[in-house]
């Protein structure tokens, strides 16, 4: 497949999203690039961005009504898990995550949260995620796991279904947040 040319940052197109060849800027050197160059495309449309801008601000509104939810999940399982989604999962950051750190000003983390394929989370540890909520990617934000969804039907349906809408809102917005802006610089 071939590359796709946003202003002046090629994204390069992959098979599948779940490719773990497509881990993309693991490098420091590609996550300081990568970054330099969603603020430089950002910085050139900051009128025509305007609305994007209050899109990852109504977006970073809901992560604040989910984070408090997911908090309470992984405080009633996490602690307690044999085997920690943080060190199984194959999650790293993408396009949109970075789109939206950069349009609501969240902290973007120092690096790539895994520099091969076969690595563990770089932000993982002990007592859980390093990273705060707010600069975690969308992967390990959405992701319920076979225990925390059950824990979340039989303590807290009601809560539970208010964290399913979120999800959806959120993951709607992203995908809307992220054509916009291609919309604006290509």
């Amino acid at each position: 497949m071939a590359d796709v040319k946003i202003g002046f940052v090629f994204m390069p197109q992959t098979q599948s999203l779940i490719d773990l060849a497509a881990i993309h800027w693991t490098t420091n050197s590609y996550w300081q690039a990568i970054n330099h160059s969603l603020a430089h495309v950002i910085s050139r449309y900051p009128t025509q961005l305007r609305a994007s801008v209050a899109t990852a601000q109504q977006i970073n509104h809901w992560f604040q009504e989910l984070f408090p939810l997911m908090e309470e999940l992984c405080a009633a399982t996490c602690a307690h898990c044999p085997d920690p989604c943080c060190l199984s999962a194959r999650a790293w950051i993408d396009f949109r995550d970075l789109l939206y750190w950069h349009l609501a000003q969240i902290d973007i983390p120092a690096q790539q949260l895994r520099a091969r394929a076969d690595d563990t989370c770089r932000y993982f540890s002990p007592k859980g995620c390093t990273l705060p909520r707010s600069s975690r990617p969308w992967i390990c934000t959405w992701y319920l796991c076979a225990t925390q969804t059950a824990c979340g039907r039989r303590q807290f349906p009601h809560k539970l279904q208010y964290l399913t809408t979120l999800r959806a809102k959120l993951k709607k917005a992203r995908g809307q947040l992220e054509e916009a802006f291609i919309a604006v610089v290509t």
